[in-house]
């Protein structure tokens, strides 16, 4: 009797139709499960994480080494012939301030008086530094004023260097922009005046009127002394405020920006008055021009909105 011939099937070893889409479906449904099981606590983490960077809990400045009052400071010694000389002694490699001065809310009320002192003050080129933090909560508000002429915030953004008679008025556009730390500059020579926003001149050679007189005093934060009406408070936060007896080039201004917040000043030898406002409110231009705080607050809690020059 002849054997019986086994037949193969051909697509023998390979996944049939009916397996291959159940063991598809069985790997879908794991999948899914995955998700639900573990797809609510993904969301939540990128939530927690997307509010803490909201926050700037990973601001790198948070965590940034911080400076103390007077860790920098010029110092003037005379040398042969009556020549005083101003260097920078101290930690000067643009630390961080542990504080900023920051208003109290309250309007005309929160300042610093730096009383008046014949000691290096200007009488006709100067320049103004500063760091500030404002909010929209005023259109006013008053950075640093002499009996001369004030530097401050007029309308909803904007800048302005005015003074009390004469062409009067510097003023632009491009303003200074909310809720973030920013670099402002003044500076004024031979009757024109030059502002620079973060390093970057916005108004060049605008005349600004005749020579200023001999100041009587500087309020920080404040108006008052101008009698141009009004003791307008800052509203927000000042740091590293700068008062030089001569016109900064803007290679300089630049350089002051590109120092941060917590810079030295780039021109030590024309200081008139130096305040980092880091907690106190002394000058360390080496001419003691202290000034007196008035409901004055010093914050450690500044550097969120702080990003430094770019």
């Amino acid at each position: 009797m002849a054997a019986k011939r086994v037949g193969v099937r051909r697509d023998a070893g390979k996944p049939q139709p009916e397996l291959f889409g159940k063991e598809f479906h069985q790997k879908a449904q794991s999948a899914m499960e995955y998700l639900m099981t573990y797809g609510w606590a993904i969301l939540i983490i990128a939530v927690v994480l997307g509010a803490l960077f909201q926050l700037g809990i990973f601001n790198a400045s948070n965590f940034a080494p911080r400076a103390q009052a007077g860790s920098c400071q010029v110092v003037k010694n005379a040398e042969a012939g009556g020549v005083t000389v101003a260097s920078l002694e101290g930690l000067c490699n643009g630390q961080l301030p542990g504080y900023v001065m920051q208003d109290n809310g309250q309007c005309c009320s929160s300042y610093v008086s730096v009383p008046a002192s014949s000691a290096s003050m200007p009488s006709a080129d100067f320049s103004i530094s500063a760091w500030v933090y404002t909010n929209p909560t005023t259109n006013w508000g008053t950075i640093f004023e002499t009996n001369a002429f004030d530097f401050e915030k007029q309308g909803s953004n904007g800048v302005i260097l005015r003074f009390i008679w004469g062409n009067g008025n510097l003023n632009t556009n491009t303003g200074i922009p909310n809720n973030v730390w920013t670099s402002v500059i003044v500076t004024r020579s031979g009757g024109f005046g030059y502002l620079y926003i973060n390093g970057a001149p916005v108004l060049s050679g605008v005349t600004v009127g005749a020579n200023i007189i001999a100041i009587n005093g500087i309020r920080i934060g404040a108006a008052g002394l101008s009698g141009l009406g009004g003791i307008d408070t800052w509203w927000g936060s000042l740091a590293n405020i700068q008062f030089y007896n001569a016109s900064l080039s803007a290679t300089e201004a630049n350089a002051t920006y590109s120092g941060g917040i917590g810079g030295a000043p780039v021109r030590p030898q024309n200081l008139v008055g130096w305040w980092p406002l880091n907690g106190n409110a002394n000058d360390y231009s080496g001419n003691n021009n202290n000034g007196a705080a008035t409901s004055v607050t010093y914050t450690s809690a500044w550097t969120n909105q702080y990003s430094g020059p770019v």
